[in-house]
């Protein structure tokens, strides 16, 4: 129900970068039980794998912390199943088989958080399901969009 009658709820878009990237790469497999109908996505330097990016990202800490309790950092997802199916459960990875909305991905070159084989991993998967994908890279930018002429696009 559209309770502000300022909202297109037809037409109902949602974006994140880094943390809120996940949130998005997340959302798109689990929008199907939501209230909430999003047409289109947009993702920039999001994680697609929990596990790839646990071993490619320049800052550990964010792994250990988004997914155990602070009584549990310092466990490894090869340490034992129970910790590995851990990681999995929270990788938009495992959901990809629910995507089913179109989605804008921007990726930058330089981002050593998160690397562009996340922005491009979730580009594959979008193209081999059919569904419509826009794929922006920055070669020169890190985790952060700071060139002026790279924040407007056509």
């Amino acid at each position: 129900m559209n309770t502000y009658l300022f909202v297109d709820s037809l037409n109902l878009f949602s974006a994140g970068g880094s943390y809120r990237g996940y949130m998005i790469n997340w959302i798109k497999g689990h929008n199907d039980n939501s209230e909430i109908k999003f047409k289109t996505l947009a993702v920039h330097d999001g994680a697609f794998s929990v596990i790839s990016k646990f071993y490619s990202t320049d800052e550990l800490w964010f792994q250990k912390s988004e997914f155990f309790p602070p009584a549990k950092i310092g466990y490894n997802p090869f340490d034992n199943k129970k910790i590995r199916e851990g990681f999995d459960k929270n990788s938009p990875e495992e959901f990809v088989k629910n995507w089913k909305i179109s989605r804008i991905i921007m990726h930058d070159g330089r981002d050593y958080r998160v690397l562009l084989t996340e922005g491009l991993s979730s580009f594959t998967s979008l193209k081999l399901k059919g569904i419509y994908i826009k794929l922006s890279y920055f070669p020169q930018e890190n985790h952060w969009v700071l060139k002026a002429e790279n924040q407007i696009q056509k």
